[in-house]
């Protein structure tokens, strides 16, 4: 098995895994179109971060 894992570099990963990836890719892409009627009322995690990081500093 060492072997085998030695050998493998980054391209050959990505060699291997180009397939999935794009199927993976087709897939998010069609289900971000069937969802796009539907409305995200929730916040975002940065917006998140952001109102924990100002009712920090303003409670100091």
């Amino acid at each position: 098995m060492r072997s085998f894992a030695a050998g493998l570099t980054a391209a050959h990963l990505e060699q291997m895994l180009a397939p999935y990836i794009a199927d993976r890719q087709v897939e998010a892409s069609r289900d971000g179109t069937e969802r796009g009627g539907q409305c995200d009322n929730s916040p975002s995690k940065n917006a998140a971060e952001n109102a924990w990081t100002s009712s920090r500093d303003s409670s100091r």
